[in-house]
């Protein structure tokens, strides 16, 4: 909801809250990204993502967008 009202900051407390209660969640991480993307943090959006692909190598939303972020 946050990020959908360009609240990205917000989005960004929200879904790190979300990770220190259950790392593994990569859809959160993928996410947090996004929300990291938005407010010009490339490097820690990248770092989220190759999290994110620790947990599951195969999410196809954070490979996709660690492939269009990465250059």
């Amino acid at each position: 909801y946050q990020m959908q009202r360009g609240n990205f900051e917000q989005a960004i407390r929200f879904w790190s809250q979300a990770l220190a209660i259950s790392p593994a969640l990569v859809l959160v991480r993928t996410n947090l990204a996004t929300a990291l993307l938005r407010t010009g943090r490339v490097e820690q959006a990248q770092e989220t993502l190759r999290q994110a692909l620790e947990f599951q190598p195969s999410f196809q939303e954070a490979r996709d967008l660690l492939k269009r972020i990465t250059k």
